[in-house]
């Protein structure tokens, strides 16, 4: 599995355990959520507080899929590791590599996918942090 950044990978590895991961409290497929998780660094229940901003990595186990979803927060997400792929607004999936920034409007319908590799991406939501993401599939 490709990195963009190799020594941020390293060291996020090596701090993985200590993070405080955390899941979406509306979700409730369990296949999924043991699949998924995400540590919110920046944001309001971050390790830093602010309430218009969240920043923290999001890890998808490898085959796993994040059924599309939409949220009042616009998000910008920097990915991390190759393997994984994308679509919004209905778009076909799309690969996407290590290095790349995706973003997604405020409501806008999206779901992400693996493959072989687990996906590990930094993300930043902005606008309206109030209400979490509801699946729509």
């Amino acid at each position: 599995m490709r990195v963009a950044d190799p020594m941020l990978a390293d060291r996020l590895r090596a701090a993985a355990a200590a993070l405080c991961w955390r899941q979406n409290l509306t979700y409730t497929d369990q296949a999924f959520l043991a699949r998924y998780r995400y540590c919110e660094l920046v944001g309001p229940t971050g390790h830093a507080r602010d309430h218009e901003h969240a920043m923290g990595l999001l890890y998808l186990a490898p085959h796993t899929t994040y059924p599309a979803h939409a949220h009042p927060a616009s998000e910008s997400y920097h990915v991390l590791t190759d393997g994984s792929q994308w679509s919004a607004a209905g778009s076909p999936w799309q690969d996407r590599r290590a290095g790349e920034r995706i973003v997604h409007g405020s409501n806008v319908i999206h779901a992400m996918r693996t493959t072989r590799s687990a996906l590990l991406a930094i993300y930043v939501w902005g606008g309206d942090l109030t209400r979490p993401a509801t699946l729509l599939s």
